[in-house]
């Protein structure tokens, strides 16, 4: 059985960069990920300059959307 494509989303990105210095590392930058899903309000990940790519960018937009999306608390059966 040929399991059918998931549907990709479109998400606008806004990404602004904040210098983060520490005394391990005076010159280091994070990068505030702002993202809008269709009309959800924004939301905002973060991550380090020197690991930040595309792809894990996507991945961790992907991965805050679900949690974003679950609802709050357990459902049980009573």
């Amino acid at each position: 059985m040929v399991e059918a494509p998931k549907p990709q989303q479109q998400v606008r990105v806004t990404r602004t960069e904040l210098p983060t210095p520490s005394l391990a590392d005076p010159t280091a930058v994070t990068i505030q990920i702002q993202y809008q899903v269709g009309m959800l309000p924004p939301r905002f990940i973060y991550m380090a300059k020197r690991d930040w790519n595309a792809a894990k960018e996507a991945l961790a937009i992907k991965a805050d959307l679900a949690k974003t999306l679950q609802p709050p608390g357990e459902m049980i059966t009573i």
